[in-house]
């Protein structure tokens, strides 16, 4: 055990106690890690469905993730203010809020990260409805856990389907605000440029959480999708 302090005599009590306190310190990592493994299952069990087949998973946590190998599961696709694989800008957004996630209050992280979530403009003309969504956040009785926090950094930070999009073949929408500084719209464009017939569309006036800032536009952009009135159009 090479994290024991040298010239010390241990007993054999000691040595088991400093074992189990080391091990302890490594939990939180091991959990994260596990997480990391469970949300990357979802998402190729979810990437699967998308493309109609299987596909050999790359790690044990996947291997047990549903198979969805019928393409009728999915009759259309919308995908919205996301991307297929984050750039070294993002990853590198990442790393500051897991310091972030570590070194604030629950109070200034809520209002640290809500700076990426809203548009500029929303802050302006309604700063109270900012307001009520950071008391709501911090209200919640089920926070999310830190080990949550650092599964799900590091399922975006992993997260690569870049190659596969050109296997969609169902009617996909790609929708992205305008002002969204958390997955802006190049990530977007490059998903409508690899989706055949995909369609791109973008949400005036609005940040990452585009459906909560202009939920009727965004719930009519959802509707005239599935009505069939938006057709393919080229990044």
């Amino acid at each position: 055990a090479s994290h024991l302090v040298p010239n010390k005599t241990w007993s054999s009590a000691g040595v088991t106690a400093e074992l189990a306190r080391a091990a302890a310190q490594q939990e939180p990592r091991r959990q994260a890690a596990q997480e990391a493994r469970r949300i990357r299952a979802a998402q190729l069990a979810w990437a699967q469905a998308a493309l109609g087949r299987a596909e050999p998973p790359a790690s044990p946590a996947e291997q047990r993730a549903p198979t969805r190998s019928n393409p009728g599961r999915v009759r259309s696709l919308h995908l919205g203010c996301t991307t297929a694989r984050p750039d070294t800008h993002m990853k590198a957004l990442l790393a500051a809020w897991r310091d972030m996630r570590a070194a604030l209050t629950p109070d200034a992280l809520v209002r640290a990260l809500m700076l990426w979530l809203f548009s500029y403009r929303t802050y302006d003309e309604r700063p109270e409805f900012v307001e009520a969504v950071i008391q709501t956040a911090l209200a919640n009785p089920f926070p999310q856990s830190l080990m949550g926090f650092l599964g799900q950094a590091a399922a975006i930070e992993h997260h690569d389907t870049l190659a596969r999009l050109p296997g969609i073949h169902c009617p996909t929408l790609v929708s992205v605000a305008e002002d969204d500084i958390l997955v802006p719209p190049r990530f977007s464009r490059e998903l409508v440029a690899r989706i055949p017939g995909a369609a791109l569309r973008a949400v005036v006036g609005a940040g990452h959480v585009y459906f909560w800032e202009q939920a009727d536009a965004f719930n009519a952009l959802c509707l005239d999708f599935l009505a069939g009135k938006i057709t393919p159009s080229r990044a």
